[in-house]
């Protein structure tokens, strides 16, 4: 079997040629990021199997930030967890499948000893958890959302433990490596900004 590797500038992406076959592809970037999320909201890493896929990344998630605000009003402990959906057949399909990243749980909010008001609202505790290996999330894997639940302990019934707790005053910030497939109106933007620059 031979392989061919033809780059072409103008478009800036390339063609491999295995076997007689022609596959094209963009050139990708790889980046840090950090993105929160907030709390009782769930991002989509993609639409449904029959929508067409507009970015395709690969995603190393190595660590979180868990935030709450100290205008948090609650008297119960909190736990904050980040929770992926997962795609689901037969039964599970119903209910969907789902499983927990990372958690961390907040004793009984301290009252801040903020003069400004305003500032108050904005102060927040954090607190960092350092996952054991990364999570791999892609733009075409069977995980296609993630959502920051908050759960407050339940007085006078630890067996059933929880109750949803008032989520905007907490958040997950994840942090990771992401490599990000360029698109070519992409290719042709980053082109044309260097342009710009070579010229200034």
């Amino acid at each position: 079997m031979t392989c061919r590797l033809h780059f072409f500038p103008h478009c800036g992406g390339a063609v491999v040629v295995v076997g007689g076959t022609e596959r094209k592809y963009m050139p990708d970037i790889t980046t840090p990021f950090l993105l929160r999320v907030r709390g009782g909201d769930r991002m989509r890493l993609r639409g449904n199997h029959h929508e067409p896929q507009s970015l395709s990344f690969v995603t190393a998630l190595t660590g979180l930030v868990f935030t709450r605000r100290l205008a948090a009003t609650t008297s119960a402990p909190v736990t904050v967890s980040l929770v992926a959906h997962c795609d689901a057949a037969g039964e599970d399909k119903i209910n969907g499948r789902c499983f927990t990243i990372a958690t961390h749980s907040f004793a009984t909010p301290a009252v801040a000893n903020l003069s400004d008001e305003r500032e108050e609202e904005e102060e927040e505790e954090a607190a960092v958890v350092v996952l054991r290996s990364p999570i791999v999330l892609t733009s075409s894997g069977p995980v296609h959302s993630l959502e920051v639940r908050c759960a407050e302990k339940k007085r006078g019934d630890p067996s059933r433990g929880r109750t949803t707790a008032d989520a905007k005053f907490y958040a997950a910030t994840m942090h990771g490596m992401q490599r990000t497939a360029l698109t070519r109106a992409q290719v042709n933007l980053l082109r044309a900004a260097d342009s710009e620059t070579r010229r200034k």
